[in-house]
């Protein structure tokens, strides 16, 4: 396929008939991106929400369609749907304001029917996983999907599996936890940036909290978002990486960040200034981050073994 354009390896590969070279869509995916006509198509095969042995499509569809049917009528009939779906309302609307491309797809559908989307998911997913209290960033992680997917069952299993993965990586920690860990290794990579902001007195809680458990769904310009979960659906283990974006955003604005006052660099971290171009050198950035701290991690552990044969032969020799 070396001469055929991007658009057209991916129509290819979704051409098949018999099975989804799923391997394929992973490779172009994490190296290109994903043209914004197959991106849906191609999430739902690297969620796992439509399977790789075609022959298995229609019958899968079907189940996907009735399971979401009667999910969605008795989450819609519970006790939760009224005040969570005025919840959606009002923070649906703060969103359209923000992201463009929204305005554009209210305007071509309607935004009553959007809104519904939204408030049909966001209740079904909050009915069955009851355990989980409603979060506005829902909107902003469920916005994508809607955007790139148009069968709304469909949508609501693909917003689902990536919110299960979201919370999957950061099952070992919590919250708290994963601050500290991305602090530390802030502390270690990037010392001046990150005394800077400790003497700025900069509240790591109004930024760090959403990017960790959303993927920077409130933070990237929409296209840079897109290009990022495309890197992220790909990859094997992509959100473990997830971590090191987080200070490799940090890395690429340092001398930014360091010319600004306290509300600045909170203002900026809010709204992150990248494009999808800039996604690419993100991933880098963050890969060699990620092998830093692994390679630091093990020269740690070496000289702990040193040491500790180190002190227990010397326990040995003085008797």
């Amino acid at each position: 396929m070396a001469n055929l354009s991007l658009a057209d390896e991916y129509a290819e590969i979704l051409s098949a008939e018999v099975t989804m070279d799923v391997g394929k869509l992973r490779d172009l995916a994490r190296l290109h991106g994903i043209p914004p006509q197959f991106r849906g198509d191609v999430w739902r095969y690297l969620l796992g929400i439509v399977p790789s042995d075609l022959s298995h499509e229609v019958s899968s569809a079907r189940a996907r369609s009735q399971s979401y049917e009667t999910m969605c009528a008795s989450a819609m009939s519970s006790h939760i749907a009224p005040d969570t779906a005025k919840l959606v309302r009002g923070e649906f609307s703060r969103y359209l304001r923000r992201v463009p491309v929204f305005a554009q797809l209210t305007q071509e559908v309607g935004i009553d029917v959007v809104r519904g989307v939204f408030e049909r998911i966001i209740i079904t997913f909050l009915s069955n996983h009851s355990d989980l209290d409603y979060e506005p960033p829902w909107i902003h992680v469920l916005a994508p999907f809607v955007a790139s997917i148009r069968d709304e069952r469909d949508v609501y299993f693909c917003f689902e599996a990536f919110m299960l993965k979201l919370s999957g990586q950061q099952a070992d920690l919590n919250l708290s936890q994963q601050m500290a860990s991305v602090l530390s290794l802030l502390r270690t990579s990037l010392p001046e940036l990150y005394n800077y902001l400790d003497e700025e007195e900069v509240d790591v809680r109004a930024w760090l909290p959403n990017w960790l458990q959303y993927a920077f769904a409130s933070e990237l310009p929409f296209d840079a978002l897109l290009r990022l979960w495309d890197v992220y659906l790909a990859e094997t283990k992509g959100f473990q990486l997830h971590p090191y974006v987080c200070l490799a955003v940090l890395h690429q604005l340092k001398e930014a960040l360091e010319e600004m006052e306290s509300s600045e660099v909170i203002a900026m971290l809010k709204r992150l200034p990248f494009r999808a171009s800039d996604i690419d050198t993100l991933i880098n950035v963050a890969k060699n981050l990620r092998l830093d701290a692994q390679q630091g991690e093990a020269r740690d552990e070496e000289m702990y073994r040193m040491g500790t044969s180190s002190l227990a032969g010397s326990r040995s020799s003085s008797r």
